[in-house]
């Protein structure tokens, strides 16, 4: 199954759009569930596409929209994606066993650029009567079956004080990088989060290792993206695009582990900082005040090394992706070396 969360927030006087997935795509057949590691967080034109529901149909049809080629407004790729889902339920596959399509519902995430800033649709596209078919606005978009879990944690934080964060993208990408731990509690959600983010100037993906791109032309934009190269899509083996999109792609792969590893840690240090709060409130005598401003230091470090990284991440370029990866592996060898220098009791 899946989890799709999706916002928008204000920052330093523009907007940005948020949209996150779990990577563990699958869909329900009359004798079971498939499932399988495709791309289900895609970019066409300058708009990211998710989905949730039945994974064949989704693939279909952001296939479809690649071949069309479409540098369109949100709204526009979001009717597109209506005509094309009219179009694939059509087949034999579809029709044949309607029952699984009630069972497994289908909605479209669409975002990207619009006549009003930034944009974000809903489209739900099966099962339904017609009137439940359409293109929804909306500001704020949790779905998939790992959703019930993410909106009972998001109300439990709010009523309490937490999770209320300022208008700051490393805030906002810690809050998605929980809310996909709190998700992956569902059996059919794992916590690889795709990321997707869009500004008016730039449109940037971020896939888990794991993920298998849906196309050569989307695994090659992917790497383009990232890395600021001009690669074709690769034919074989012995492809020059191959093994220039081989060696970027571990490159880029070690850029994803060593985010998701500074991000839990500014997220275990939030906990730290959260059980130490607690503590002072209640009078327990474990935690003292020095304890908690330790905390928050520790928080405030491992978010200074996140923004870091995310701010890399967003200029694009090798040389800058690059950079990231070795300023990471230049503080774990600050790591080593006071590992080093404890002595066994």
């Amino acid at each position: 199954m899946t989890n799709i969360l999706a916002f928008k927030i204000p920052h330093e006087g523009a907007e940005y759009l948020f949209i996150v997935t779990d990577s563990q795509s699958s869909w329900q057949t009359p004798t079971g569930w498939e499932k399988s590691t495709a791309q289900k967080l895609v970019k066409r034109g300058e708009a990211l596409i998710a989905s949730t529901g039945r994974g064949d149909l989704a693939t279909a049809i952001e296939l479809s929209l690649l071949e069309e080629n479409l540098q369109v407004p949100a709204y526009a790729l979001a009717e597109k994606v209506l005509v094309l889902a009219n179009k694939e339920l059509g087949r034999s596959q579809y029709a044949r066993y309607p029952e699984s399509l009630e069972q497994c519902p289908t909605t479209f995430v669409v975002g990207g650029k619009g006549g009003h800033g930034l944009e974000l649709y809903e489209v739900p596209i099966t099962p339904c009567p017609s009137e439940q078919r359409g293109i929804y606005p909306v500001e704020l978009s949790s779905l998939g079956s790992g959703a019930g879990k993410v909106m009972r944690a998001r109300s439990r934080d709010y009523k309490l004080g937490l999770h209320v964060f300022a208008p700051d993208l490393v805030e906002a990408l810690a809050f998605c990088y929980s809310m996909g731990k709190v998700a992956a509690e569902d059996m059919t959600v794992d916590d690889k989060l795709a990321y997707g983010f869009i500004t008016h100037n730039v449109t940037r993906l971020l896939l888990p290792p794991s993920v298998d791109g849906l196309s050569s032309p989307d695994w090659t934009t992917y790497i383009n993206d990232f890395s600021g190269m001009d690669l074709q899509p690769w034919k074989n083996f012995g492809d020059d695009n191959f093994e220039k999109s081989y060696v970027l792609g571990k490159v880029i792969a070690a850029f994803y582990d060593c985010l998701c590893i500074e991000l839990d840690r500014m997220h275990r240090a939030d906990v730290n900082a959260n059980i130490a709060h607690s503590g002072l409130k209640v009078g327990n005598t474990d935690y003292t005040p020095p304890e908690y401003e330790k905390a928050l230091k520790q928080r405030e470090q491992h978010k200074a090394r996140v923004r870091e990284m995310f701010e890399l991440f967003l200029k694009g370029g090798i040389e800058n992706i690059v950079g990231a990866v070795r300023g990471f592996y230049e503080r774990q060898e600050e790591y080593l070396k006071t590992a080093l220098s404890f002595k066994p009791t």
